[in-house]
């Protein structure tokens, strides 16, 4: 379900990609089903690279 909400929420997620790039954990891409998911809506590869 979409909810929109009108004015300023303090605690709203202003910016998804910055959120979502300082709070993933790598381990989340490890699962078979995650890797599908990625395939699925972005037509994309979930590739691990070593440090």
């Amino acid at each position: 379900m979409l909810s929109i909400f009108l004015g300023y929420d303090k605690g709203a997620i202003l910016n998804v990609d910055t959120y979502f790039n300082n709070t993933y954990d790598e381990a989340y891409f490890d699962d078979p089903f995650v890797r599908k998911i990625v395939s699925t809506v972005d037509h994309s590869e979930v590739r691990k690279v070593d440090p």
